[in-house]
């Protein structure tokens, strides 16, 4: 197994369960931006499917660019809520990724799977922190 398969692997992983626990145990918010993300990610997948073998750059950084500005929208709609802001800017370190790919800079396969990874990971992270959030009692002084 080469290190590209372990990384959309691990992934793959995060993501399952960053949607998994937001739909499970999240508060309204949580369920939106898992929504969101999932919604993205399935767009992502049908552009896998059209092209196979090549994931065209352009239409995954206009998905890209759309999720980031999905979770700012969700950042201003809760603003007692910080993780769709960290989504979004996660999200946007993604966008970055895929306009260098649209471009034409040299960022091997591998280099971009890492990029991508480590951003998706940052969109689950902030996306279970919120859960985490949403699930503690609220203390008042």
């Amino acid at each position: 197994m080469g290190v590209s398969t372990i990384l959309a692997w691990s992934g793959f992983v995060a993501f399952l369960l960053a949607l998994a626990s937001a739909f499970t145990f999240g508060g309204p918010a949580e369920r939106r931006g898992a929504s969101i993300w999932l919604v993205g990610n399935v767009v992502t997948i049908g552009l896998q499917l059209v092209s196979p073998g090549k994931l065209p750059y352009l239409p995954a950084l206009a998905v890209d660019l759309g999720l980031a500005a999905a979770f700012t929208w969700l950042a201003l709609k809760n603003p007692q809520k910080l993780w769709p802001g960290f989504a979004a800017v996660a999200q946007t370190l993604l966008a970055a990724f895929s306009a260098t790919r649209a471009i034409g800079f040299p960022l091997s396969e591998q280099e971009y799977l890492a990029a991508g990874n480590t951003a998706s990971l940052g969109v689950a992270l902030a996306i279970c922190g919120g859960v985490w959030a949403s699930r503690r009692p609220m203390q008042v002084d």
